[in-house]
């Protein structure tokens, strides 16, 4: 669970002491406002001292709520409220001349100066809130890993993702909430392209937030009865596969507000009851044996056929394997699954990777074709991150390569533990161009550190631009489009020098958030 950030309480204390302050000055002094703004006092300014006090309670309330925001969230609200028809009032009595627009004043510091940040406190209350993670004080909730989410999770007809990917490719697809018009845009897409999923041999499993019998349901409005369908209210399986909740831009964007137009109303979607986390984002996997083959997180909420590129990605990689493995792949019955020794060639037990930064999504993939070779996933919701990968074997992969799932790509580092030496490479967006850096410290007997740096070059590429269907894009344009992203070799000799026990991986994205 992410820590509560601090503004909120100093906002609401900042707020409270306003309060208490203008109650006071009103309730001790309660002409001196009318005297200011040059109209006649009150003829009852008891009336006007009440509207003083009621300020001031207002600020015990706000004083209270800065403790827990999110928990107090009723107190803000009401206090939002006054503050939006209070300005409202004022507005009309202005311009009917009963008030001198003098008195704006007040209501610019009384009001209009505390939308955005009570406004963003409402906002943040009702998105932690609604977090299923959420549990009773005292009580944790658990975190599958993939091979437990894969074990554990059940579709309607008891059947876990290990046992149906054991037997066919599996196109996991993850919906927001039940009422989202993108999640019925998402079903009645994958109605229609019935005919091209049965010929890849993939059975596409939808998972969702609601009930068992809204699962079924909903997928019986769609006519796709014989996919499976897996109720997860709690998200465990969202965050298994490592899919994070939207930020402001992913929920609210101007893009979503202008698909979510033509999906509700020009396509006809509409819109329905909100059921489970309405800050869920979506995404959609391919599933091989219980492993990742291909992963299609949604960009942003509008983004609701993210699993349209499987369909031909497992294509590719299905005949990229026939090709590797020669004709003893070929002389197999067609009808036959390509078998990938899928746990021993991408080595889930070589690698453990720790330290992802939230909202940041780091897997452990496919080497297609390869026995030694070990591919890293890597979706960045905010352009700015990190991670660490530990060895868990006697040696690292002969081939280690990160797919960048960024749109641009600013800089890349590859920081070695107990090695003192980091190697950093820089891609320059206009001219499409990379250069490396190895950075070395040592410390000398004194206790002084001195940093070195030189070049590096390459006869190839290390940094690569490639399409979900296998090829390289040439040529490149940025940022880079949806199904594209960057492809990073890691040399065999950074590694094998000293054999590090850890590294780190950091990433920063031209085009970040």
């Amino acid at each position: 669970m992410a820590q509560q950030p601090t503004w909120p309480r100093r906002v609401l204390q900042a707020a409270a002491i306003y309060n208490l302050v203008w109650g006071a000055w009103v309730i001790l002094f309660p002409n001196h406002w009318f005297d200011l703004t040059g109209i006649t006092r009150p003829n009852y300014p008891g009336i006007w001292q009440c509207v003083g006090m009621i300020v001031g309670v207002y600020g015990l309330g706000y004083w209270w709520a800065s403790r827990d925001f999110a928990k107090h969230w009723p107190v803000i609200a009401v206090g939002f409220l006054g503050k939006i028809f209070g300005p409202i009032g004022f507005l009309q009595s202005a311009i009917e001349g009963t008030l001198p627009w003098s008195w704006g004043w007040m209501i610019l510091t009384n009001d209009l100066i505390w939308w955005i940040p009570f406004g963003a406190m409402l906002y943040l209350g009702f998105k932690t809130n609604s977090d299923p993670r959420q549990v009773s004080v005292g009580e944790t909730q658990e975190n599958w890993s993939l091979a437990q989410a894969n074990k554990f999770a059940k579709t309607a007809r008891g059947e876990s993702i290990d046992e149906l990917s054991s037997k066919q490719d599996v196109l996991l697809v993850f919906l927001r909430h039940a009422g989202c018009t993108f999640c019925r845009e998402t079903l009645d897409e994958l109605k229609k392209a019935r005919q091209q999923w049965q010929e890849q041999s993939l059975l596409p499993v939808v998972v969702h937030m609601g009930s068992i019998e809204q699962g079924v349901e909903m997928m019986k409005r769609y006519n796709l009865e014989d996919c499976p369908v897996i109720s997860d209210p709690q998200c465990q399986l969202f965050r298994a596969y490592q899919l994070p909740r939207g930020t402001w831009k992913q929920l609210f964007g101007l893009r979503v507000w202008i698909e979510g137009f033509k999906a509700a109303i020009l396509k006809g979607y509409g819109f329905g009851k909100l059921v489970g986390d309405g800050f869920q984002m979506s995404g959609a996997f391919v599933v091989r044996d219980g492993l990742i083959v291909r992963a299609y997180p949604s960009q942003d909420a509008a983004d609701s056929c993210s699993w349209k590129p499987a369909l031909t990605a497992v294509l590719a990689i299905t005949l990229g394997i026939m090709s590797l493995e020669g004709t003893s792949a070929m002389a197999q019955n067609n009808t036959d699954r390509p078998s990938l020794n899928a746990r021993e060639s991408v080595g889930m037990d070589s690698i453990e990777i720790s330290e992802v930064r939230e909202g940041d999504r780091v897997v452990i993939a496919e080497q297609v074709g390869s026995s030694d070779g070990v591919v890293i996933e890597v979706h960045s919701t905010k352009g700015i991150g990190s991670c660490k990968l530990i060895r868990c074997k006697k040696d690292w992969p002969d081939k280690l390569i990160l797919r960048m799932h960024t749109k641009g790509l600013e800089q890349i580092q590859l920081i070695i533990a107990n090695c003192s030496k980091t190697y950093s490479g820089e891609f320059n967006s206009s001219r499409l161009q990379e250069s490396w850096t190895e950075i070395t410290q040592e410390t000398n007997q004194a206790g002084e550190t001195k940093t070195s740096s030189r070049q590096k070059e390459f006869e190839s590429k290390l940094l690569r631009v490639m399409a979900d269907s296998g090829k390289e894009v040439d040529p490149v344009r940025l940022p880079l489009e949806q199904g594209q992203y960057f492809q990073w070799t890691i040399p065999k000799a950074w590694l094998a020098e000293k054999n590090p026990s850890s590294i780190e991986i950091k990433w920063v994205d031209f085009f970040r958030n």
